[in-house]
């Protein structure tokens, strides 16, 4: 009986086998050609030669296709660049900081002599306190003073000086020394916040500066158009507040089905269930920081009936009359 080859030895010869089988399929073979026309393979480009012009290539040197790979990066690069990252983190969170601190800017004030005057009271505040402070001091310091004669008599008279003097004397003095530290402290409070409203004001004169090119760059519709279009527009947020609460009154007027949407960017109300139904929107659309246009849309019945109504006199009046309406209240004329 011939001896046969054990079982496992063919069994570890077939897993080489497809396991080298394998990694020879999977394996890229590249072709690099350098500036002077030199000619090499390799399966892995390095950094130093990634610029070189390059091509995949079968195990018979064919090419399948050009190709750039990404150089592979050393430790050191890989590092700067998670360090990059890192500081493009931070950056972003200062970003957006600043973004906060001027919406808040923007928001509060209206004008750069509302923020002067905000200054003026705050340093009035803190000068009143220190004067407060001062007060107090030059009382303590008097009160001492009388504490000091009260034991130089009771030495002049070779008596021993009372606990209460000795105690008072001390609590005086270190009143005395705790009130000086407040003033210092309140002081720098006031320079502190002086430096920051300074800085708020040199901040919103940029702001005002950028709104007002973008606000030159603003096509404002005219008043056929805006008529025809059903727009108002309004500069400042406190205009455009009061305009959206008269704009509502004006679809509740001119809208025969009932509210559905209210908030501060649309106003809504249902849409028309019947032929002669007459349904109003509105939209607070953004073109600067303080800029807006409200748009006013009108919707008909979705039916021939409904849209040959859209084209009556009735409903093509409405969108002429927002305008008008909106101004009117505004002034208070109507």
């Amino acid at each position: 009986m011939k001896a046969g080859i054990p079982s496992k030895l063919i069994a570890l010869t077939c897993f080489i086998y497809l396991a080298t089988g394998q990694l020879s399929i999977a394996r890229t073979l590249y072709k690099l050609e350098d500036k002077q026309g030199q000619t090499t393979y390799t399966d892995q480009i390095a950094p130093e030669k990634a610029e070189l012009n390059h091509e995949i290539v079968n195990s018979k040197g064919r090419t399948i296709e050009t190709a750039k790979e990404e150089p592979t990066k050393s430790p050191e690069q890989l590092q700067l660049e998670r360090r990059l990252e890192e500081l493009r983190k931070e950056e972003a969170k200062l970003i957006n900081k600043q973004k906060i601190h001027d919406d808040a800017l923007l928001g509060t004030y209206h004008t750069k002599g509302e923020i002067v005057a905000a200054l003026n009271n705050r340093m009035e505040e803190f000068e009143s306190q220190t004067r407060s402070l001062g007060d107090s001091l030059k009382n303590t310091r008097e009160e001492l003073k009388e504490y000091f004669k009260s034991a130089a008599n009771f030495e002049k008279n070779a008596q021993k000086i009372p606990k209460v003097v000795l105690d008072n004397i001390k609590a005086s003095q270190l009143e005395i020394e705790s009130l000086k530290s407040s003033i210092i402290s309140n002081q720098e409070k006031q320079r502190v916040s002086k430096e920051e409203f300074k800085s708020d004001i040199q901040r919103y004169d940029f702001l005002m500066q950028i709104a007002k090119k973008q606000h030159e760059t603003i096509s404002i519709p005219s008043i056929q158009e805006a008529n025809s279009l059903g727009l108002f527009y309004c500069d400042n947020d406190h205009q455009c507040a009061k305009a959206w609460i008269i704009a509502r009154d004006f679809i509740n007027k001119y809208s025969t089905t009932p509210a559905d949407i209210f908030n501060d960017k649309l106003i809504m109300n249902r849409p028309p269930t019947k032929e002669n139904d007459i349904s109003l929107s509105l939209s607070r659309i953004a073109v600067t920081g303080s800029d807006y246009l409200l748009f006013l849309d009108v919707l008909c019945h979705n039916s021939a009936e409904g849209k040959a109504f859209c084209e009556s006199d009735k409903v093509k009046a409405i969108r002429p009359a927002f305008r008008p309406y909106v101004n009117e209240v505004l002034s208070g004329t109507r």
